[in-house]
């Protein structure tokens, strides 16, 4: 019940007197009935009115016996809300004398004056409850159901009296946080261009498992759009008020830990990238719905049935996101699971007091946070506040759009060398290398070499440049589409040919140099916004080659 209803004695006689015994009018009836609907919120009850209303409405009820007029003040006190008032007996709107058992709805609007009859009024659904002469009111479980409601109602004011004082700061400093990050990534290309994103700390296996730890934590500081960033800040913030019944220790220690398990899940059961605090946000969700279901009482009561019903909402909502394309379905089960266990198992719950064992008028015990939950949210703060200092630091994501450069190196196993980029990653292989990693550098290269016994004759170069538009074939098969004519060039006395193709976000390179030594083919991948400086890369690759 949201607010005591204030006494209104009428003749010298209350409420619990006038309702009660054999007490069987048709007012009585109605007041019976309205308080046995669950969503009803009395405001004023007295033995000849009761004004309140439904939870959701903005429109006040009013009843009242005949004669009213010594009510009508109380009646119009509804700082401007609208007014249904339904008198039992006494004269109709057109001023004859009515029968008791009718019913007149009378609307009076803001400003206090009658509109009308009303016939759709909710309170009409009562008419059928007043001739059931088999069912004639209990007073005894009425006055125990009102009983029970202001217990209830007292314990929720205990509980939140017991948790005003506390602020939730952990929630609000996690999302000025994130968006600052959103907004810093925006600066050097994140979301949409792929390495800054990954060098920003964006979750990956591969390279945790090649010691990158720092990326279980840092991504969940990163978001891959706009609605994306919304939708998690959106719930972290509203996760505030949970904050305040836990305690930030805890909050802050079911996060971390949430977040970490929910990387570890999208590591083993999904590819790519993966970015946003989801898996985190589903742990403290998953712990507020187990302690709305399990709560070994230490939530009030009162407090359950609401925090049931918000708890399958939030659930079914976010199950169906979690199955949108582009959503890291894998980070929100991780999360979700390990904090459902950490609320289950009471790992969290440990010191809190337990309101349904509080007896009607006692304080409850104060909240003791363990020493190692405390211990535990130090570490998940430092180890937040690291992860994302680490990428940072490691990942210099404001050098992801830097141009190369070269520098002679080997190609594999190949005996030969040429002019590539420095600073890249590279892999050698029998019959060539392969250089860095669009999805984490702004390019990548590929270079394979096909030695030469003998230097090739003018028709066996006229052959290879020939049959070039055929491995071209498999680029436009590839989602690129061909931009401009073929050039050619010499370099060091190499004739290479490239062709510039492009797609949405990369543009692909090929270029074939034909030797005296060796046919070597180049495959450059570098992003749109990074390609100032790569123009001639593979051109360079493809026209240097030359034994070690």
């Amino acid at each position: 019940m949201a607010a005591t209803p204030r006494a209104c004695d009428a003749e010298g006689m209350d409420a619990r007197t006038a309702f009660s015994g054999t007490a069987d009018g048709r007012f009585e009836r109605i007041v019976h009935h309205l308080f046995g609907v669950e969503n009803f919120v009395p405001e004023v009850f007295g033995a000849d009115l009761l004004a309140g209303h439904f939870q959701g409405s903005p429109r006040r009820i009013v009843i009242a016996r005949h004669p009213m007029e010594a009510q009508i003040p109380q009646l119009l006190d509804t700082a401007e809300r609208a007014v249904e008032i339904v008198v039992v007996g006494g004269p109709g709107p057109t001023g004859r004398e009515e029968p008791e058992a009718d019913l007149l709805r009378w609307f009076v609007a803001e400003d206090g004056r009658v509109r009308g009859e009303v016939g759709d009024s909710r309170v009409g659904e009562v008419r059928r409850h007043l001739d059931d002469a088999d069912h004639p009111p209990d007073w005894v479980h009425f006055w125990g159901v009102i009983d029970a409601r202001e217990a209830a109602r007292k314990e929720v004011v205990r509980f939140q009296t017991a948790i005003q004082g506390r602020t939730a700061r952990a929630a609000p400093a996690l999302v000025v946080v994130i968006v600052a990050v959103y907004a810093l990534g925006m600066m050097w290309g994140a979301p949409d261009y792929g390495p800054a994103l990954s060098r920003m700390g964006a979750m990956d296996g591969g390279r945790v498992l090649q010691g990158e730890v720092w990326r279980l934590l840092s991504s969940t500081f990163l978001h891959g759009s706009l609605m994306h960033l919304g939708f998690n800040t959106f719930v972290l913030w509203s996760l505030g008020s949970f904050e305040r019944v836990i305690g930030t220790a805890r909050f802050l220690l079911i996060y971390a830990v949430a977040g970490v398990a929910g990387s570890l899940a999208s590591m083993w059961l999904s590819t790519g990238f993966v970015v946003g605090a989801s898996g985190a946000v589903w742990g403290l969700m998953t712990a507020q719905m187990v302690l709305a279901w399990r709560g070994q009482g230490i939530l009030p009561t009162a407090l359950i049935a609401p925090m049931k019903e918000a708890s399958i909402k939030n659930l079914l909502i976010n199950v169906g996101v979690s199955f949108l394309p582009g959503v890291g379905w894998a980070a929100h089960l991780g999360g979700g699971v390990l904090g459902a266990a950490l609320a289950y198992g009471g790992a969290v719950t440990q010191g809190m007091p337990r309101w349904a064992a509080v007896a009607p008028g006692a304080t409850a015990p104060p909240d003791v946070v363990p020493g190692w939950v405390r211990a535990g949210s130090v570490v998940s703060a430092f180890a937040l506040v690291a992860s994302l200092a680490s990428a940072l630091a490691f990942g210099r994501a404001w050098e992801a759009a830097s141009g190369p450069v070269l520098g002679r190196a080997a190609l594999g196993e190949t005996g030969f060398t040429a002019e590539l980029p420095e600073g890249l990653v590279a892999v050698g292989y029998v019959d060539g290398v392969a250089i860095g990693d669009v999805r984490t550098d702004p390019a990548d290269l590929k270079v394979t070499v096909t030695p030469l016994a003998t230097p090739p004759t003018a028709e066996e170069r006229a052959a290879t440049f020939a049959a070039y538009p055929d491995l071209l074939a498999d680029a436009t098969e590839a989602g690129f589409a061909t931009s401009g004519a073929a050039t050619r060039v010499e370099i060091d006395g190499v004739t290479v040919l490239e062709q510039r193709f492009v797609s949405d976000d990369v543009v692909l390179r090929r270029a074939v140099g034909v030797g005296d030594h060796a046919v070597v083919f180049a495959d450059l991948r570098v992003w749109k916004r990074a390609e100032d400086g790569w123009e001639t890369v593979a051109q360079r690759a493809a026209g240097t080659a030359a034994r070690e």
